[in-house]
């Protein structure tokens, strides 16, 4: 395993791999790895020669508020699993399929820091998403989806941050459901801020 700490390292390494005709796939991460990671590892050797991993607890994923210095940490246990470097070049961009807990909570290295309450609270998120994507869709409002998410999670007791629906390749916030979109949400529980999607 080579573990590559600096990014001009990082960049000789994958120029040489793509002019040896290598194909490389990253799966970008904070670290604190769990089955998810592991399904997208698994997913990107299919996909590829050789496989990079990035552990980077990026502080522009936290939220105002958020606590950069609570997010779990265990470098050495994720390097066990993994060969880890920081990738700097344009790549392909492969969705995969959501990996949820078995009680339907996506697994996120936050789940962690939940209390037992906030945890169940939390489900409230992936039970909103599954019955939207399961109800027939034609002729809904768009709004109407958000607003009952948005009531679904308050109720349990979290704070929204965010319901949107978006078309699936470009992000744009969409006003009626005519083409692939995603349901996304980000919500607080306690000091814990989740996120979610379904596709639609």
């Amino acid at each position: 395993m080579k573990i590559v700490r600096e990014k001009g390292e990082m960049r000789s390494w994958s120029r040489t791999q793509r002019f040896s005709g290598r194909r490389i796939a990253l799966v970008p991460t904070m670290g604190f790895l769990h089955a998810g990671h592991l399904s997208l590892i698994r997913e990107a050797k299919k996909r590829a020669d050789l496989v990079v991993v990035s552990i980077y607890v990026n502080p522009g994923q936290f939220a105002p508020g958020e606590d950069l210095a609570t997010y779990p940490k265990d470098f050495e246990g994720d390097l066990k699993k993994l060969e880890v470097r920081d990738l700097d070049f344009a790549v392909d961009i492969v969705g995969c399929d959501l990996v949820r807990e078995p009680d339907g909570l996506a697994m996120s290295s936050r789940n962690a820091l939940l209390s037992p309450a906030e945890r169940q609270q939390a489900l409230s998120i992936s039970k909103s998403l599954n019955k939207v994507a399961t109800m027939d869709k034609s002729d809904v409002d768009v709004c109407d989806l958000i607003k009952q998410v948005q009531q679904d999670i308050v109720e349990a007791g979290g704070k929204v941050d965010y319901v949107e629906i978006v078309e699936q390749e470009s992000l744009t916030p969409v006003e009626r459901i005519d083409c692939p979109v995603i349901l996304c949400v980000a919500a607080w529980f306690g000091s814990v801020r989740l996120i979610d999607n379904v596709e639609l």
